[in-house]
């Protein structure tokens, strides 16, 4: 097994997932509203400047295997037909300090978070799925349209990386 790594200089690995949510097409406000209606706290301050502020929050979820960082930005895909259709990101990254300096133990630890990818993948959808998109304006059916685990969105379910 240790041909496949054989960069022992290697000290971090980062598991990330992108996931995204499509939202109801005709208001391009609607991912930034999401946001700062349903994440922040309202204020003076969203409406300072010439046109609406962009939006996006960082986050980071002390888990037992890893810290789980995640990004929640607005943004908008064009479609085929030049629509622009408003979405809002979930980026999340699990990272692993490979501390080991013994190269047999640096492998078994890169081999475990590989291994486990699958509890670091859970952990994810169920933040996401469970606690910001069961928290969806009532306008917009979570559980059936938009839930990461759902094949209407299989660009979402594809987006998986792995980067070191």
């Amino acid at each position: 097994m240790q041909e496949l790594y054989p960069i022992w200089n290697l000290r971090l690995l980062a598991l990330i997932r992108l996931g995204y949510i499509p939202l109801p097409t005709g208001e391009q406000d609607t991912a930034r509203q999401y946001i700062t209606q349903n994440l922040l706290s309202p204020g003076a301050w969203q409406s300072e400047g010439e046109e609406p502020m962009r939006a996006s929050l960082n986050l980071v979820y002390k888990l037992q295997r890893s810290p789980l960082y995640l990004s929640i930005t607005e943004a908008a895909l064009r479609s085929d037909d030049e629509t622009i259709n408003p979405i809002v990101i979930f980026n999340g990254s699990f990272s692993y300090e490979l501390s080991s300096e013994d190269n047999a133990e640096k492998l078994q630890q890169l081999d475990s978070v590989i291994n486990n990818w699958q509890a670091d993948l859970d952990a994810y959808k169920n933040i996401v799925n469970n606690k910001f998109l069961a928290q969806f304006p009532q306008q917009v059916s979570a559980a059936e349209e938009y839930n990461l685990e759902t094949n209407k969105n299989t660009e979402t379910n594809n987006l998986f990386a792995m980067s070191v």
